[in-house]
């Protein structure tokens, strides 16, 4: 039997409110091996909130091109207190129950870029008509890509705090800011993980990255 190994994924997102500008920075490792770096900036951001919903979005989007995926155990770290809350206590649920509004009435921000990550979430596919009833499913619109191969549970999901001594986080961070700064576009993908560059469909994902 194969050893498991871990995968730590770091996701990051830099925003400017006075220029609209803003990035996000992708950072994977197997133990001491770098395996995905990215840094990206957004044409259209928003807000600090959603530049860091979309390094989420962007990374469980990649990672479906891992080889043999059963080997790994694979986590998602971020410094968002509220991203990982949200997954964590599955605010998610709660918000499709109601119509995508808060507890407050409040219709919920970002509503179409949190659709995107539900879509990885192993919870949803779990949810019987018990627990979601077919009426409020209809307004979980899904992104245009095929069913997941790899879906992630509420605990994948972890905090780390921000600017402080995680390496994978800072690193993160830098090509966030990078992006932000320089409207910059990299992406490094390490080919002995992963399937054929070709998987990726990079066109795809600039799509709805605007559109999410």
């Amino acid at each position: 039997m194969k050893e498991i190994k871990k995968i730590e994924l770091y996701t990051d997102g830099a925003y400017s409110k006075k220029y609209d500008k803003g990035g996000i920075g992708v950072y994977g490792k197997i133990g001491g091996m770098e395996i995905i770096k990215l840094s990206r900036s957004i044409p259209i951001p928003i807000s600090s909130q959603r530049t860091e919903l979309l390094a989420v979005y962007t990374v469980l989007y990649l990672i479906q091109a891992l080889e043999n995926p059963e080997e790994y155990d694979i986590n998602i770290y971020s410094d968002s207190a509220y991203i990982i809350n949200c997954i964590k206590y599955q605010s998610w649920l709660k918000w499709i129950k109601n119509n995508w509004t808060t507890v407050n009435g409040q219709l919920v921000k970002h509503r179409s870029t949190w659709t995107a990550i539900i879509y990885y979430m192993q919870e949803y596919y779990d949810l019987t008509d018990s627990l979601i009833t077919k009426r409020s499913k209809k307004l979980l619109i899904n992104p245009p890509i095929e069913k997941p191969v790899i879906r992630f549970k509420k605990d994948n999901f972890i905090k780390v705090p921000g600017h402080d001594n995680c390496q994978g986080n800072n690193i993160a961070d830098s090509l966030a800011v990078k992006a932000k700064d320089n409207k910059s576009e990299n992406i490094e993908i390490c080919p002995e993980h992963f399937k054929s560059q070709d998987k990726f469909n990079y066109e795809l994902l600039y799509t709805l990255e605007n559109n999410v």
